[in-house]
């Protein structure tokens, strides 16, 4: 909600069309793939969460997933957003917010926040906020190394390009400015190894889970 109303505003333009909006949409697409990828793992991560980290991590996805729905479909009614490119922009966004998901179980574990207060071991307390602050920085790098080295390339070169979107943030970006133009192959493929990635990460996760379990 608040990125819609950061995007859009109260007052709408006076003959509404996608070329009114479309500053708007760009900015509402980043906002949201900033809540996605810093601002719910850093709440996670510092956190007093009750439950297992895994569970949390996955039902935040569940919510943020069914969420994005409600976010991106509207926007196919204006017809300046082809179907297949609304559905490659619902894919990032959510492969993402699974692969991130995945580092936030990994980097929840009992929060130790005043050592003084919970009364444990100093060494105890270093390891868990050392770990909650590494996987936020893993996290911070997921999201800004592929645009931060595209910067450093050459800006005509398909890997610069190529580089640039392999990020939440600037993925958004970049699919707001191609609203009709079909996904290339390179993409797609993307957009598969990135759910890979999840599922491989999240399937980790499981049989970890269950060892620890049986010990």
């Amino acid at each position: 909600m608040v990125s819609w109303l950061l995007s859009f505003g109260w007052d709408s333009p006076i003959r509404p069309s996608l070329r009114a909006y479309e500053s708007s949409v760009s900015h509402l697409l980043v906002l949201l793939s900033l809540g996605i990828a810093i601002v719910w793992p850093l709440f996670r991560l510092s956190a007093l969460n009750r439950g297992g980290p895994r569970v949390i991590a996955f039902v935040d996805f569940v919510a943020i997933a069914l969420t994005l729905q409600v976010v991106l479909w509207p926007m196919l009614i204006s017809g300046q957003w082809s179907l297949i490119r609304l559905v490659a922009l619902d894919w990032t966004l959510c492969a993402w917010s699974f692969v991130i998901a995945a580092c936030v179980a990994l980097g929840s574990v009992s929060p130790v926040i005043h050592r003084d207060s919970y009364c444990v071991p100093s060494g105890r307390f270093a390891r868990v906020n050392f770990r909650r602050a590494f996987w936020m920085f893993i996290i911070l790098l997921l999201s800004m190394f592929g645009p931060l080295v595209s910067l450093m390339m050459d800006q005509d070169s398909s890997m610069a390009s190529e580089m640039f979107q392999w990020s939440p943030i600037s993925a958004s970006w970049w699919m707001s400015t191609h609203t009709l133009d079909t996904p290339l192959t390179e993409e797609w493929v993307r957009l598969i190894v990135l759910s890979v990635v999840g599922v491989v990460a999240w399937l980790g996760l499981f049989f970890q889970g269950r060892a620890n379990a049986n010990r």
